[in-house]
């Protein structure tokens, strides 16, 4: 796997920045591809055998939201609307599949604005 990692690193495939570093601007907010020094610094990690670092240097563990009540709740409100979707199952192997539901959104009648949206996975009882 090492091998692989070093690959894509040294090649600039990862991670992706698909910009060539000889033309034009090189400088962007969003730039997420290494510097040399940052490759250089990989491929010494890999070659001397990916020895795993300290634990202690560990960031903390990510922290998700919880399921309970709604993550936007406390800078818009509640929210006026909740849209239900029909129960959609991905396969568990299977292609991507662009699911594009089409769901009645009642009890709207004339045209409003929308503030906020969030959009919260379920799950069905037993599904597998």
């Amino acid at each position: 796997m090492g091998g692989q990692i070093k690959d894509r690193v040294v090649s600039r495939n990862m991670p992706p920045w698909h910009l060539d570093r000889t033309v034009g601007i090189q400088r962007f907010k969003n730039d997420t591809s290494l510097t040399d020094e940052q490759i250089a610094t990989i491929v010494r990690w890999i070659d001397s055998g990916m020895a795993p670092g300290n634990p202690k240097d560990m960031p903390p563990a990510k922290m998700w939201p919880s399921d309970e009540g709604w993550q936007l709740a406390e800078q818009f409100g509640q929210p006026d609307i909740i849209v239900q979707s029909t129960p959609y199952t991905v396969p568990a192997v299977a292609q991507d599949a662009w699911w594009k539901p089409l769901t009645d959104v009642l009890p709207v009648t004339e045209p409003r604005w929308v503030r906020a949206v969030e959009m919260r996975p379920g799950s069905s009882a037993g599904a597998v």
